[in-house]
Formats: structure tokens, C-alpha cells, sequence
């Protein structure tokens, strides 16, 4: 078929512009594709229209199967909202109009009432949530809160004033990096256990005198009870909430034979305690460490290996073969967390150093290699795209576990896009607003 010209109105009549013919314009498309398929002729001598009616019979009976499906998850709200949910994304819900209202209707109206009598994740809820909505029940946002559940009766937010109230937020981070429906309690251990950390971090960095500070690091190596003694009285309750919420984990991971999986979080939980407090200590001495130095303490707070170890700790699938990886996963392990705190200092450096923090990454660079702020950022951005290149180099080598307990780590560096994109999106809540937004409340359009 020729090339088609025309002359656009608005323009000289000398000058032509080139109009490409429509793709389904083209014979070849019509000979290998429509003319096989189905046409409007029922003839039952035609082969196609033998094979519409094959597909059509097929279709039907999935149909019915994923009908009887859907009414039998009636006993089972959770599976119940998570199909619902399914069919909804994948716009296949108008086969199911009538079905799809009962089972809303039950849900929102029936004698076990969903939002009194049970305390589902977040990711269930908010499911329901944009399926009420969508189907015209009258929810109230009030149905989140029963994510404070936990958060608000550790008395932490306000007993501790210096930490960042996040709960909402740290299960949206949960979600990116373990978002698989089945890894509901990987993603409720993930947010509880590094709300805890965050807390932490914020005590460090934030409010605790030196004084204080030593003796909390002290109790956190020992790991006991009797610590407490030690303790100043605003940040022993925090210890008993974290030996608490530990032993509950040990208790549970032991019955399931996977002690080992709890063990090794605490550990490097105190391998992050002992890192804070080296940070802090700079700052009370007024000192501004080497690059390397500062980064070799850096990678151990960007908390990669905690965060992993405690998504793991949740996976039934995360064997002791998965924890020791993460022992010896060094190279992958580091460009993630580099990535991790590279980005955050990019982006925090000038608030940190208006609320007395330590030095971070862009300080000590400018200082020991006399350059700008710009010049510094510029090489850190080339840096970053450098840590992706070792992850994909790792990523692509055998390991003893599958890739998809592999992607658990990477997705710390991954989260950086949403979290960090316009700023700090989880010191600074404004900036998370959209993404929770998006994640588990705004309907997907297809």
C-alpha cells in the first residue's frame, strides 16, 4: 500500500506531512490473524465456527467454576474480599454482578460483623475498603484504625515524642518488598519489627543524652530483662515492648522448627544498635569520619539485613539456608544498602544537619575531597547506578535459596523509587500521602 501525503489545514499548501496507513489497514494483518479467527457466519461446516463454539463451551464452564467459587468463599471473608478483589482488577467482575452484591451485602450487613469481630491486615481492609466504595456501601475511613491496634497500646508514640509515628506507612514499605497475598504475616512481623528499629534509630539520633545512650547499647547487647535497671524510665517500656515482641516471635518460630530465624534477627539488631551508637558517639566528639569509614558504618544502619531477616522470619519457605545467604551475601547485601543510605542523605542532608544529627555521607565527602554539594550528589547518582549493576550481576549467580527469597532484599533497594522520588517520604508523611494513597485505597482503572 502507497505512502499517504496530506496537506494539514493551518499550513502552506506547499508543505506536505507524512501519514502512515492504519496498522489493521495492512492485508497481512487480516491473512494470519482476523481471517483465522471467528466470524459472524454460524455455519456449522465452518472449522472456525466449530472452534467458537469449542471456546464458548469452555469459557462457560470456567464461568460456573469460578461462580461456585466465589459463593462458597462465603465462609471465608478474607478469601472472599481477595477474589472479589481479583476478579475486580482483572475486569472479569460483570460476569459476576449478582453474585459479587450478595457477597458484598453479607459481608457489610451479616451477623459476623467483619469490621467489629476481627482485626484483618491492612491489605485486607483496604481491599474492602475500595470494594465498598466502589459498590456503593457507605465505609468509614475509621475502619484503619484498627492498625493502631498495636502501635497505639505500646504507648510508644506517646512516651517516646521524638519518634516518627509511621505505622500506616511502614506497611505500605512492608508491602512493596513482600506484596504477594501469602506473605501476610511476613508483612505484619516486617512493619512491627522496624517500627520498632525506627523508634530506636530516632532515640539515637534524636533525644538521648551520651550517658544514656551507652547504657541503652549496653542493654541491648545483653538482652535481658534485668537490663532494665540500666534503663532511664522513658525508654524502658521500648525494652520490654522489644525483648516482648521477640520472645512472642521465638515462641512461635520455635513451634513451627525455625528457632534459628529469630536468633539471627536479634543479632543483627544488636549489630545495628552498636552501629547508631558509633554514629552518635561521632557527633558528641565533633567528629567528621572519612568517606569509607562513615560508609562502612552506614551500611550496617541503612538496615538491609534486618529487614530482610525480619520479612524472612515471617516465610514459611525462608529456610536456615535463606538466613545464612544473607550472612554471606555480602557484595549484594552492600550495594543495597549503599543505595539505601546514599539516597536518604540525598535527600535529608539539609534537615539533619538543622537537627544536630551526625555527619552524613554527602558531609563527609565534601570534606575530604573539597567539593560542592552538587559535585557530591552528582557522583553519588553514579554511584547508585553502579550498586544496580552489582545487584543485577548478583541476582543472575546460582544461590542456594530462590530468587524469589533473593528479591526480598532487593525490593529494599527498589522501595527507594516511591519512598524517596520527591523527598523523604517517611520522615516527612506529605510525601507519602499519594503512594499510601495509591497502594491500598484508590481504585486501579483499567
Amino acid at each position: 500500500m502507497a505512502t499517504l501525503t496530506a496537506v494539514p489545514l493551518g499550513l502552506p499548501s506547499h508543505t506536505k506531512q507524512v501519514i502512515s496507513p492504519p496498522l489493521w489497514n495492512k492485508p497481512a494483518v487480516f491473512a494470519t490473524g482476523f481471517s483465522t479467527g471467528f466470524t459472524m457466519n454460524k455455519s456449522p461446516r465452518r472449522p472456525n465456527y466449530q472452534e467458537y463454539e469449542s471456546y464458548t463451551r469452555e469459557v462457560n464452564v470456567l464461568k460456573e467454576e469460578v461462580k461456585d467459587m466465589l459463593m462458597a468463599a462465603t465462609r471465608n471473608p478474607v478469601q472472599n474480599i481477595h477474589l472479589i478483589d481479583l476478579l475486580s482488577r482483572l475486569g472479569l467482575a460483570y460476569h459476576y454482578e449478582t453474585e459479587i452484591e450478595l457477597q458484598l451485602h453479607h459481608i457489610f450487613y451479616g451477623e459476623d460483623n467483619i469490621f467489629r469481630d476481627h482485626d484483618y491486615d491492612l491489605d485486607t481492609m483496604a481491599r474492602l475498603f475500595r470494594l465498598c466504595r466502589q459498590y456503593g456501601y457507605d465505609i468509614s475511613c475509621g475502619t484503619y484504625h484498627v492498625f493502631k491496634y498495636w502501635w497505639k497500646d505500646t504507648n510508644l508514640a506517646s512516651e517516646c515524642p521524638y519518634t516518627r509515628d509511621r505505622i500506616v506507612e511502614m506497611y505500605g514499605w512492608a508491602a512493596i518488598s513482600t506484596f504477594e497475598p501469602y506473605y501476610g504475616r511476613a508483612r505484619i512481623i516486617y512493619t512491627k519489627t522496624i517500627m520498632l528499629q525506627s523508634a530506636m534509630d530516632d532515640g539515637y539520633d534524636s533525644y538521648g543524652t551520651p550517658e544514656e545512650l551507652e547504657s541503652f547499647t549496653e542493654a541491648i547487647q545483653r538482652w535481658d530483662m534485668s537490663a532494665m535497671d540500666l534503663l532511664p524510665d522513658y525508654l524502658k517500656n521500648y525494652y520490654r515492648i522489644l525483648l516482648n515482641h521477640y520472645e512472642e516471635l521465638d515462641k512461635e518460630m520455635t513451634a513451627e522448627g525455625r528457632p534459628y530465624s529469630v536468633s539471627r534477627l536479634k543479632e543483627l539488631v544488636k549489630e545495628v544498635s552498636d552501629a547508631y551508637h558509633k554514629e552518635t558517639q561521632w557527633f558528641d566528639k565533633g567528629y567528621i569520619p572519612p568517606f569509607n569509614e562513615y560508609m562502612m558504618t552506614a551500611r550496617i544502619t541503612g538496615s538491609c539485613q534486618v529487614i530482610t531477616a525480619a520479612s524472612f522470619v515471617g516465610m514459611e519457605n525462608a529456610t536456615a539456608d535463606a538466613f545464612e545467604w544473607l550472612q554471606s551475601s555480602r557484595r549484594l547485601i552492600m550495594a543495597v544498602n549503599t543505595i539505601l543510605r546514599l539516597t536518604n542523605d540525598i535527600l535529608s542532608h539539609k534537615r539533619e544537619q538543622t537537627t544536630g544529627e551526625s555527619a552524613s555521607s554527602i558531609e563527609c565527602y565534601m570534606r575530604q575531597y573539597s567539593l560542592s554539594e552538587e559535585e557530591v550528589i552528582e557522583n553519588f547518582e553514579k554511584t547508585i547506578a553502579n550498586q544496580w549493576k552489582i545487584i543485577n550481576e548478583e541476582f543472575m549467580k546460582p544461590t542456594p535459596i530462590s530468587n524469589h527469597l533473593v528479591s526480598v532484599a532487593i525490593n529494599q533497594a527498589r522501595s527507594c523509587g516511591p519512598w524517596f522520588q520527591f523527598g523523604d517520604a517517611y520522615t516527612e508523611p506529605e510525601y507519602a500521602k499519594d503512594i499510601i494513597s495509591l497502594m491500598f485505597i484508590e481504585k486501579i482503572h483499567i
